[in-house]
C-alpha cells in the first residue's frame, strides 16, 4: 500500500503523462493546468503521472480553486494522480460538474485539512486520499463507491459522513485512521463490505461511535434499548450530533457575551452571536482547533452562520476588548512591495504574519492611486488583481476601526517592474524554433524562475524528467512543440529577499516547413495540399486523375505511402518532396493479377477458372474453421468483393481485430474465412473474386468448393471419465461441428465446456477432428485443452477419442446410451443387496452398511453402527440411512465392450451422532451384464 514519496521521476522512466499526445494545458489565474478531454469529448478531465508530475503548475501553496472549464469543457472529473503530493495545498473548491475522482488524485496532500466533495460525485477511487491532512469529510449522496484504501492513513480525520447511496467501501479504506471519532452513514448499511473490521477500519480506534438513521437497513438490530456493536464499533441510532463550545475572551480589558454555543447536528450551520459591554467593542471569532491547538479569525461580524458543523474537535472563541487598548493598538504600518513580473500581486494586510495594519476590531480600508488591475477586497483584507502598466506608484491607504473613528492614513509603495535583472542570466534571443517540432530542448539559466509568455505548445520544467515521446529533459529547460510562427516576449522570473526579479527573452518560432508534391507518370493529374504545415500536422492530399489516366499513390522516393487519392499525410519537421504517380487506363488494366492461398497450396488465377487444386473442387470440412488468403495485385488501389461463399464463410476487406484486445489481430485484411455450416448437395460452390482498380478495370475470377458433412462417427453422444477415478463427462457433437457438454467431479462439481467449431480435419491416415475447448465456471471463461476426435485406420468399433488432460470418452459399444440406462442393466442383472462390513464412522464406531438396489438406477443404503455397551453388556447401536444414485466410474477399460461403473454412497447426519460416511462400490461391465468389482 505504501506509494512513493519523492516527487520526481527516475532518468529511467517511461513518461512523464500518460496518453502525452492527449495532453493540453490551459494558464488559468496563478496556475497551468494539464487536462485531456473526456471520450465523449463533453467534459474535461485533469490528470497527472505517478511518478510525481501533478496537473497543476507550479506546486500549488495554500488553498486551491480548480477551474469550471478548461479548454471550453466543464471539468467533470479529477483523474489518476491530478494533485499527487501537492504538499502544501490547505484547501481545493472543486467545481459542482465533477462526477469521479481518480486513483491517488489527492495523494499525499499532507497539508489538505479540507475539501468540499461536489454532490454530482459517483465514485472516490483507489487511494484518492490517502495520506492527506483532511480533518473532516461529507461524501455526498451519489456516491456509490468508496475505492481500495481511499482514506488510507489520513491520519488527522476525526469525522466521516457517509452519503445514503453508497453500497460499496473497499478494503483498507480508512486503514490506519487513528483519529477517527465518529462516522455517520446516512442510508443503509453497504452490502459490499469486508466482513473484518481490520480489512477497511484497521487501527481506528474502538472508541470510534458509528451513527446510523432509524430507517435504515442492514444493521445489527438494538435489543431492548441496550447497545449494539458492529465490527467491534458501538452504533448510535439517530443524527451525529457534536458539541461546538463558544466562549467569550479578553483581549485587552473587553468583556462581553456570547451565545449558540452547544450541540449540533452535523451538516448544520452554527448559529452564534456576540454583544460587547459598554466600553468594549467585538474583535472576532475565532476557530480554536483543539487538536492542534491553532486559532484562526473567521469573522468580524457579531452574528455569525458561516460554518457548516463536521466532527472537528473546535470551539468558537468571541474576543472583546477595551475602548482605549483597541484605539491604542490601530496604526498602519509602512509597506514597499513589488507585483511579479506579469503585474500580479496578492497582498495580505491582516494577520500575524508581518500585517501592513493593526487592529483588534475590524478595520474600514480605502485606497487612492492603486495601479490599474490591482483591487482591495474588503471580504479578505487583501489587494489582488494584474497590473497593467508598469511603474512606481505612492498609494495613500485611510483606516478607521470601530474605536477610531476618524482615519489614520498612510502612504505605501507598489513597484510595478519592467526590467531585466542581472540575477537572472538567460539570452537575450532563443529559437529559430520549427513549428509543430517537440524535440526543441533548451536549458536557459534561470534556475528557480517561474516562465511565462512561452509560445502556445511549449512548456518549462524545474525539474529533470523523462517524456514518452522526447525522452530525458533536464532541470531549467523549455520544451515542446511551438504551434505559430512568430516572434515571443518571454518573462523570466525570481524572488530574492521577497522582491521579484524580472528578465526578458525574445523567442523566435520560425516558419511552417514546406510540403512540395511532384507529379510522374505516363499519366496525367492534379493534386492539392502543395504549401507550408507545423511538423507533425496530417495534412489533406487529394489526387484526380484526368480523362484516360488513373492514379498510381503516393510515394517518399520508392517507399509507397498510400494508393488513396485522398490521404492524411504526417508532415515532417524538415519539410518534404512527396510524389504522385499517374498510369494510363491500359497500364492499370494490364497490372492486375490475383492469386489464392490455403495451407500449403499456392494457385495463380490468370485468365480462367480454377480452382485451389486444379482440375476438382476444393473440400471443406463442415464445422472446420477455414482461412484462405487473397493476394491481390494492382498498380492503382484495388476494391475486392467475394460472392457465392459457403454458408458460415465471410469475406474481409479490412484487418479485423479483437474487441477487447485493440492490438490482437484476429483476422487479416482480403481473407476468406469462417466456418462452413450447411453441407453441399450435389453441386458445388462456384466462389467469384471481383477485383475493380482505381481506374474500373474489373477482373473477376471463380474458385469451386464442396462443403463435405462431418462423418456420422464423428456426430453424437460421448461418455467416459477421468484416469484417476475422479470424475466423469458427457459431451455431444452436432452434425454442424460444435462441441458441448460437461464435466462432473464426483463431490458434485460441474464445469460446462463449449466450441463453437473444429479448427483441423485431416482425413489419412486417420480421420481426426481438432479444437481447442472454452470452459465455463459461473460468469469466467477461459481456454481449456485440445480436443481431437479420431477414428483410426483400424477401426476399432468406431472408436471415438476426447483428450482432456486425462479424460476419455468413448462412443462404443454404447454409443449414446445414457449413465442411467447402463446402471439400470446393473441393477437388472447383479444381485439385490450388498452388504459391506469393516466400516466406521467419523467417530471410529464400527458398523455394517446394507445396500438395496432399484430398477430406477438407484440405491437405498442403511448403516448400524456400534456406539459401546449399555451397564449390562448389552451393545449400544444407532442406524442412519439415505440414498445414492449409480454413477460411471472415471475410467473406462481400454477401448474394448469391457467398463467400470461405481456407485458413491453417503449417508446423512441422524439425531447428531453420525456427521457422514462416503464410500465407492465398484461394478464391473464384461459386454453382456455387471459385476461387483
Amino acid at each position: 500500500m505504501e506509494m512513493k514519496s519523492i516527487k520526481f521521476l527516475l532518468s529511467g522512466a517511461a513518461v512523464v503523462l500518460s496518453c502525452a499526445a492527449l495532453a493540453e494545458t490551459e494558464k488559468v489565474g496563478d496556475y497551468t493546468w494539464t487536462y485531456r478531454l473526456t471520450a465523449d469529448g463533453k467534459g474535461a478531465e485533469l490528470y497527472g503521472n505517478s511518478g510525481g508530475i501533478a496537473t497543476i503548475s507550479p506546486d500549488p501553496d495554500g488553498a486551491v480553486t480548480i477551474p469550471a472549464k478548461l479548454g471550453g469543457k466543464p471539468v467533470t472529473s479529477i483523474g489518476e494522480y491530478a494533485f499527487f503530493q501537492c504538499e502544501s495545498m490547505t484547501e481545493v473548491t472543486i467545481p459542482a460538474t465533477v462526477t469521479s475522482l481518480g486513483e491517488a488524485a489527492f495523494y499525499d496532500c499532507c497539508s489538505l485539512e479540507h475539501i468540499a466533495l461536489p454532490a454530482k460525485l459517483t465514485i472516490i477511487g483507489k487511494e484518492a486520499f490517502g495520506t492527506s491532512g483532511l480533518r473532516s469529510v461529507v461524501i455526498p449522496d451519489n456516491v456509490t463507491e468508496i475505492g481500495e484504501g481511499a482514506f488510507w492513513k489520513a491520519q488527522s480525520l476525526e469525522f466521516v459522513q457517509i452519503g445514503k447511496k453508497v453500497d460499496k467501501i473497499g478494503n483498507n479504506a480508512f486503514y490506519y485512521c487513528w483519529c477517527l471519532r465518529n462516522i455517520a452513514f446516512k442510508g443503509n448499511m453497504p452490502t459490499q463490505i469486508a466482513d473484518d473490521r481490520d480489512d477497511v477500519f484497521y487501527e481506528v480506534p474502538a472508541s470510534c461511535d458509528v451513527w446510523i438513521q432509524k430507517t435504515a437497513k442492514g444493521w445489527p438490530a438494538v435489543c431492548c434499548g441496550f447497545a449494539t456493536y458492529w465490527k467491534h464499533f458501538m452504533l448510535v441510532v439517530g443524527d451525529c450530533k457534536v458539541d461546538v463550545p463558544a466562549e467569550a475572551e479578553s483581549i485587552g480589558g473587553g468583556s462581553g457575551d456570547v451565545s449558540g454555543g452547544g450541540e449540533y447536528v452535523v451538516g448544520k450551520k452554527v448559529s452564534l452571536k456576540a454583544k460587547a459591554d459598554t466600553g468594549s467593542v467585538f474583535c472576532g471569532w475565532l476557530i480554536h482547533d483543539i487538536m492542534y491547538g491553532t486559532k484562526t479569525l473567521v469573522s468580524y461580524a457579531t452574528t455569525y452562520t458561516g460554518y457548516t458543523v463536521t466532527g472537528e474537535d473546535i470551539k468558537f472563541i468571541g474576543q472583546f476588548a477595551s475602548v482605549t487598548e483597541d484605539s491604542s493598538t490601530f496604526k498602519i504600518k509602512g509597506c514597499d512591495v513589488s507585483t511579479a513580473s506579469d503585474g500580479t500581486l496578492d497582498l495580505p494586510l491582516l494577520g500575524k504574519k508581518n500585517p501592513y495594519v493593526v487592529s483588534l476590531s475590524e478595520p474600514k480600508l480605502t485606497f487612492k492611486n492603486l495601479p490599474t488591475g490591482l483591487k482591495y477586497d474588503a471580504k479578505t483584507f487583501k489587494i489582488t488583481g494584474k497590473a497593467t502598466k508598469p511603474g512606481v506608484y505612492k498609494v495613500t491607504v485611510s483606516a478607521t476601526n470601530l474605536s477610531v473613528k476618524k482615519a489614520i492614513t498612510a502612504e505605501w509603495t507598489i513597484t510595478v517592474p519592467n526590467f531585466k535583472d542581472d540575477l537572472i542570466k538567460v539570452e537575450d534571443k532563443y529559437g529559430d524554433f520549427i513549428p509543430g517540432y517537440e524535440y526543441n530542448h533548451v536549458i536557459a539559466a534561470a534556475a528557480g524562475c517561474t516562465v511565462t509568455g512561452l509560445p502556445t505548445g511549449m512548456k518549462w520544467t524545474a525539474k529533470d524528467i523523462t517524456d514518452r515521446n522526447l525522452g530525458a529533459v533536464s532541470a531549467n529547460s523549455f520544451y515542446g512543440a511551438a504551434t505559430k510562427p512568430g516572434s515571443y516576449t518571454v518573462y523570466f522570473t525570481k524572488t530574492v529577499d521577497k522582491v521579484k526579479h524580472t528578465a526578458t527573452a525574445t523567442f523566435t518560432v520560425g516558419p511552417f516547413p514546406k510540403l512540395y508534391i511532384l507529379k510522374e507518370g505516363n499519366g496525367t493529374g492534379n493534386v492539392t495540399g502543395e504549401g507550408e504545415y507545423p511538423a507533425n500536422k496530417k495534412v489533406a492530399l487529394k489526387a484526380t486523375a484526368d480523362k484516360g489516366s488513373v492514379f498510381m499513390g503516393w510515394y517518399d522516393g520508392k517507399t509507397l505511402l498510400s494508393q488513396a487519392a485522398s490521404f492524411q499525410y504526417d508532415m515532417p519537421f524538415a519539410g518534404a518532396w512527396i510524389t504522385a504517380k499517374f498510369i494510363t487506363a491500359q497500364e492499370d488494366k494490364d497490372g492486375v493479377s490475383i492469386e489464392v492461398k490455403e495451407g500449403k497450396y499456392t494457385v495463380a488465377l490468370w485468365n480462367k477458372d480454377v480452382s485451389l487444386q486444379p482440375g476438382t473442387p476444393v473440400e471443406l470440412p463442415c464445422g472446420v474453421y477455414m482461412e484462405w488468403s487473397l493476394g491481390v495485385s494492382a498498380l492503382s488501389q484495388p476494391t475486392v468483393k467475394v460472392s457465392g461463399l459457403p454458408a458460415g464463410v465471410k469475406f474481409t476487406a479490412k484487418d479485423i481485430y479483437d474487441t477487447k484486445q485493440k492490438d490482437l489481430l484476429l483476422v487479416p485484411a482480403n481473407t476468406i474465412y469462417g466456418v462452413p455450416t450447411t453441407p453441399s448437395k450435389t453441386n458445388p460452390s462456384e466462389i467469384k473474386i471481383n477485383v475493380t482498380t482505381a481506374g474500373k478495370t474489373v477482373v473477376e475470377r471463380t474458385l469451386s468448393a464442396f462443403v463435405t458433412a462431418v462423418p456420422t462417427w464423428a456426430v453424437g453422444q460421448f461418455n467416459g471419465g477421468f484416469d484417476d477415478g475422479y470424475g466423469q463427462a458427457t459431451i455431444t457433437i452436432s452434425a454442424a461441428g460444435k462441441v458441448s457438454g460437461k464435466i462432473t467431479d464426483l463431490g458434485g462439481g460441474t464445469v460446462t465446456v463449449s466450441a463453437a467449431n473444429f479448427e483441423s480435419f485431416t482425413d489419412s491416415p486417420d480421420a481426426e477432428y481438432e479444437t481447442r475447448v472454452t470452459e465455463k465456471r459461473g460468469n469466467i471463461s477461459a481456454l481449456s485443452g485440445v480436443m481431437t476426435l479420431t477414428q483410426t485406420a483400424e477401426d476399432l468399433g468406431k472408436m471415438v477419442f476426447w483428450s482432456y488432460g486425462d479424460l476419455n470418452l468413448y462412443n462404443a459399444p454404447w454409443k449414446n446410451e445414457p449413465w442411467k440406462t447402463v446402471a439400470k442393466k446393473f441393477t437388472t442383472t447383479a444381485a439385490k443387496t450388498l452388504t459391506i462390513e469393516g466400516v466406521k464412522d467419523e467417530d471410529g464406531n464400527p458398523g455394517v452398511l446394507t445396500l438395496t438396489f432399484a430398477n430406477t438406477g438407484t440405491a437405498t443404503v442403511k448403516g448400524v453402527f456400534t456406539t459401546g455397551t449399555d451397564k449390562n453388556g448389552n451393545p449400544v447401536k444407532y442406524t442412519a440411512s439415505g440414498s445414492s444414485t449409480v454413477t460411471p466410474t472415471a475410467t473406462i477399460a481400454n477401448a474394448d465392450a469391457q467398463f467400470d461403473a461405481c456407485l458413491y454412497v453417503t449417508l446423512p447426519l441422524k439425531n447428531g451422532k453420525f456427521a457422514g460416511y462416503g464410500e465407492k462400490i465398484v461394478l464391473h461391465w464384461d459386454g453382456e451384464k455387471f459385476n461387483l468389482k
